[in-house]
C-alpha cells in the first residue's frame, strides 16, 4: 500500500492494464482518466498512511481526495459499461454483424 507503484500492483491495476486495449477502443481519454483517478486514490492513501505512521493527522483535503477518487472511478466505469453494452446490443452475437 505504501509503494509508489501500488496502483499498478493491486488487483484493479492489473485488471485495467490487461483490459486496456478494449477500453481504448471506446475512449483513450477516458481510459487515461481511469488510470489517473486510480493512481490518485493510491497516492492519497499512501500520504494518509504515511502521516498516521509518523503520528501526524491527515488533513481534510487529503481525506477528500481519497474519498472522491472511488466515486470518479465508478462514474468512469459506468460510462464504459454503457458503451460496452450498447456495442454488444448492436451486433449479432454469432456473426458479429451489425443488427438492423
Amino acid at each position: 500500500m505504501l509503494a509508489t507503484e501500488a496502483h499498478l500492483l493491486c488487483r484493479f491495476g492489473h485488471w485495467i492494464a490487461s483490459q486496456r486495449p478494449h477500453f481504448e477502443k471506446l475512449s483513450t481519454h477516458k481510459t487515461r482518466q481511469i488510470e489517473i483517478v486510480h493512481q490518485a486514490m493510491h497516492d492519497a492513501i499512501r500520504v494518509l498512511c504515511g502521516k498516521i505512521l509518523s503520528g501526524q493527522p491527515g488533513t481534510a483535503d487529503e481525506l477528500e481526495v481519497f474519498e472522491q477518487s472511488p466515486s470518479e472511478r465508478i462514474g468512469l466505469m459506468a460510462w464504459f459499461k454503457t458503451r460496452f453494452l450498447a456495442g454488444a446490443m448492436s451486433n449479432d452475437p454469432l456473426t458479429a454483424l451489425p443488427l438492423r
